[in-house]
């Protein structure tokens, strides 16, 4: 897993650097096999980016620890920390990398739980925020139309959204996304909403790159709750009806 995680934190650098998307770097730097779990780790670690620097610079021990143990990849000290905090998929036996998190890991088990949050409460799974799924239609590959059957087709159930919403209807719409329900944008029709938790990784349509993830959502925390900026996130409205 060493290999595989410092491949990622390598791919996420240039993307932040301006170097390409997350997607056209794996495709041209890594090995086919590979490109489903690059693409999982790298867009997962990037979305959460906020909560786990957040996490990281919680305590000097534990920044101190991690980045200078791995020379400063600040990159990779997020992806080992989405791993063991969010994932959940890093055991000791993952590697050398891994070693180096389990050497601080009560240090942050106990930084969790002063944040609110914490590995392995059946009551709180998620110790981040719960945020949407965004995806656009590549619209050289196929429509939006075509995109939208393709999705009905796999049990997925399309909205439309009207134009105009207060704040607390966005947070309703936030926190109440589930399966099948998929929002459509209504400024920026080729782009989907899903829910949080919605497998994009696995989707044909994901896999062949007729839909393309978003790399990266803003967002901050407030009080406990998530305010969606950007201009993506700014666009969600009153549901309108079903597609």
């Amino acid at each position: 897993m060493d290999s595989l995680y410092r491949e990622a934190a390598e791919i996420l650098e240039k993307a932040s650097s301006g170097g390409g998307s997350l997607r056209s770097l794996i495709y041209a730097t890594s090995k086919p096999d590979n490109y489903k779990k690059l693409l999982k780790l790298c867009s997962e670690t990037s979305r959460h980016r906020p909560f786990l620097e957040k996490l990281l610079h919680s305590s000097p021990r534990l920044s101190n620890t991690l980045i200078r143990t791995e020379s400063d990849n600040k990159s990779l000290c997020l992806i080992l920390l989405y791993e063991y905090a969010i994932s959940k998929q890093l055991k000791k036996k993952s590697g050398k990398l891994a070693r180096y998190v389990f050497l601080v890991s009560d240090l942050i088990d106990e930084q969790l739980k002063s944040m609110g949050h914490e590995i392995g409460n059946k009551d709180d799974d998620d110790i981040a925020p719960k945020l949407p799924r965004y995806a656009r239609v590549n619209t050289l590959k196929i429509s939006q139309a075509g995109a939208i059957e393709k999705l009905k087709a796999t049990g997925w159930r399309i909205f439309r959204l009207s134009s105009d919403a207060s704040s607390k209807k966005q947070r309703e719409l936030l926190t109440s996304l589930t399966y099948p329900k998929v929002y459509v944008d209504p400024h920026i029709p080729e782009v989907f909403i899903f829910p949080p938790d919605a497998d994009l990784y696995s989707s044909e349509l994901v896999n062949k790159g007729e839909l393309i993830l978003q790399d990266k959502v803003s967002y901050r925390y407030r009080s406990n709750d998530i305010q969606i900026l950007g201009e993506l996130s700014s666009r969600f409205r009153v549901e309108s009806g079903e597609w």
